[in-house]
């Protein structure tokens, strides 16, 4: 993988607020709707990110190295 999860979610964070940004600027509604709506998907990615990185983690924990319980 080129970029690891956290570096895609700083850039999805940062697009959305470059959304948010432009839709507080604009003067046209459709203009406003379609810039917050984009903000959603990046936040929505964000999400998806974090629920992978979550169960990459969950993951690595379940077929990592076994610790001795028989002590």
């Amino acid at each position: 993988m080129l970029l690891n999860i956290s570096e895609h979610i700083n850039e999805c964070l940062m697009r959305a607020a470059e959304a948010r940004e432009r839709a507080a600027e604009t003067a046209d509604p459709g203009g406003k709707a379609d810039y917050s709506d984009m903000e959603q998907r990046w936040l929505r990615l964000v999400e998806s990110y974090r629920f992978v990185e979550q169960a990459n983690r969950f993951l690595d924990d379940a077929t990592g190295p076994k610790m001795d319980r028989q002590k």
